[in-house]
């Protein structure tokens, strides 16, 4: 036996055998993804998920059915339960890697609004994967009327939408402000904010504000971005009013993906989304009929206003202009033109009033605002002043009616000359005055003061520019010129776009790019643009397209690939010059292994 251990043969096939058995063991332990023969059997499960199992009247909550490892044959575009509505709205399929196996969740989203007050239940439903038939089990639901002043901030999501307003008992015509508030987990998470969608058939909603004030807020330990909008309403209709949610689509990093393990994916990428708000419910009073004046025309604030006129000589029949500025805090909507307080309205002649409101001095209800309204008037007869002019309107503090009136102001109005010394002229014989009785001039034709009467000299008419032979032979250098610049642009455009490169058609270059990404770089920058190359040229190689390839492998080329734009495109400068941490490179190695498993060569 000790000849046959020192035999140099017998050692040397030993060694061979020591290494082949290292080089399996280490394969095996170290695989990232087993081969699909290799992986255990994926169960397939289907749960039914409510976000929130209470639901304000006017809200709409998020019902969502999880399918583990599979897809639905065909998922239904209403789940009927009676006093509900609930609509499909999307659907979204995530990766997960857990020790080298993956698996694919596919969730499906709903959209659950009641009409009433009340407990009800989502039903069960049999769904089908593959043929498969599933069921879900049956989910209770409490919808419930709003009450003013509940509104919570929900650290649990993501990104969400709130609608406020410092009051909800009004009365008719009374304008409040709104203030729309979107929330996005993170800092700096949101790009920009699009116009809101909020509608009421007995509310009128004012145009919201374009400046966005943005900010941060901490959430039960959570940073949120914040992004506010102002607005206001008033309502028409007495009663309960129910202003409904409200629409906002928004631009933001979304960071609430989830990949392996459910740990939170680096793979963050811009998103745009449509979020929904909360609902207000208001109580609207009518105004009251006793002691409304009859110069009042609906207005609801607290007003005052200022008068200025001119001329203030002037004869019979001159015109005055009368500006009236009205400032306060209310509803300037439903603010008429002052009543002009004639006794006679036959010693007057008054024109409709022009009112102005510029968009930059509206009143929301707190803030003040102001309004311009201009309109001419005419004496007819001699007056020793100028009429006062009235608005009345309801002050919603005090509960009463209120009239503001401006004092007279003192004219000199004196009888029109200019009718009285036409009336004379006529009277004398002569006529009227303005009108001339000089007699209409002669045509002198005197313009033309040499007249030649010698044969005409006629000279030769030179051809058009176009048609000279000189002309054409200038333009050959310039259009030479031309197209040399072309041709060395278009070379250059095509240099820049690769076009003419040589396509990558074999699977040894994907795989000495991947082998290549073990010598990282020492910036996130750099790493990310070889993870790059090592995507285009998998899609070069693989005879599949993208989009036919396992759920699994489009999710997760999708996430890399949209990290690998948010690094080396819209990153700040301090993310892309760090170092890459050890959990990204984990997670790109992981895909990029499982994408090499799905590269079928041409």
């Amino acid at each position: 036996m000790t000849a046959r251990l020192s035999d140099p043969a017998f050692q040397i096939q030993t060694k061979w055998l020591s290494c082949l058995a290292l080089v399996f063991t280490t394969l095996f332990y170290f695989s990232p993804l087993t081969s699909p023969a290799q992986q255990p059997n994926k169960e397939t499960k289907i749960t039914g998920l409510l976000h929130s199992r209470k639901i304000a009247v006017g809200e709409k909550g998020v019902y969502a059915v999880q399918v583990d490892n599979g897809t639905l044959d065909n998922a239904p575009r209403v789940i009927k339960s009676p006093g509900l509505n609930i609509v499909f709205q999307g659907q979204n399929s995530n990766l997960r890697i857990v020790n080298g196996v993956s698996s694919n969740q596919t969730i499906y989203y709903y959209m659950v609004s009641g009409e009433s007050e009340g407990s009800f239940t989502i039903p069960s439903i049999t769904l089908t994967v593959r043929g498969k038939s599933y069921s879900t089990k049956p989910a209770a639901l409490v919808i419930f009327k709003r009450k003013a002043g509940d509104l919570t901030l929900d650290a649990s999501k993501p990104y969400f939408l709130r609608l406020t307003t410092p009051k909800t008992s009004l009365y008719v015509n009374q304008i409040v402000p709104l203030e729309l508030t979107a929330f996005v987990r993170g800092q700096s998470s949101i790009y920009e904010i699009g116009a809101p969608d909020l509608k009421n058939e007995n509310m009128v909603i004012k145009p919201f504000q374009r400046n966005v004030a943005q900010g941060n807020l901490a959430i039960d330990g959570y940073e949120y971005s914040t992004a506010k909008i102002q607005g206001a309403v008033f309502p028409i209709q007495p009663g309960e009013q129910v202003l409904q949610q409200a629409n906002l689509r928004s631009r933001f990093i979304d960071r609430s993906t989830r990949v392996g393990g459910g740990l939170r994916s680096l793979f963050t990428q811009t998103v745009t989304r449509t979020l929904q708000s909360n609902s207000l419910t208001f109580n609207v009073k009518p105004l009251p009929k006793e002691g409304k004046p009859s110069t009042f025309s609906g207005a609801v604030g607290q007003f005052d206003m200022e008068i200025k006129a001119s001329p203030l000589k002037l004869q019979t029949g001159d015109p005055i202009s009368v500006d009236i500025t009205v400032k306060g805090t209310g509803n300037f909507d439903a603010l008429s033109a002052p009543v002009f307080l004639i006794k006679d309205s036959k010693n007057w002649r008054t024109y409709e009033a022009r009112k102005i409101i510029d968009p930059n001095e509206q009143s929301d209800g707190v803030l003040p605002g102001k309004s311009t309204f201009t309109q001419i008037v005419i004496p007819l007869s001699d007056a020793s002043e100028l009429p006062a002019f009235e608005i009345s309107y309801f002050d919603p503090e005090t509960e009463k009616y209120v009239s503001r009136r401006t004092m007279p102001i003192p004219l000199e109005i004196t009888a029109d000359t200019r009718a009285a010394s036409s009336a004379s002229a006529v009277a004398a014989g002569g006529q009227s005055a303005g009108i001339s009785t000089t007699a209409p001039p002669s045509p002198n034709f005197d313009d033309i003061l040499f007249i030649t009467k010698d044969s005409p000299h006629r000279r030769r008419i030179q051809a058009a520019i176009q048609q000279r032979t000189s002309f054409w032979f200038s333009q050959i250098v310039p259009l030479l010129l031309l197209l040399w610049i072309l041709g060395v642009a278009l070379l250059h455009f095509a240099k820049t776009k690769g076009f003419g490169a040589k396509k990558i058609s074999s699977g040894a270059d994907y795989r000495q790019l991947r082998t290549a990404l073990d010598d990282s770089p020492t910036t996130r920058s750099g790493y990310y643009k070889k993870i790059e190359e090592c995507l285009e040229a998998w899609q070069g190689q693989t005879k599949k397209p993208l989009n036919t390839q396992p759920e699994n492998v489009k999710v997760g080329f999708n996430a890399l690939n949209s990290r690998c734009q948010w690094i080396l495109y819209g990153a700040p400068d301090k993310d892309r010059s760090a170092p890459p941490t050890t959990r990204e490179t984990t997670e790109a190695v992981q895909i990029l292994d499982a994408l090499s498993q799905h590269l079928t060569t041409r």
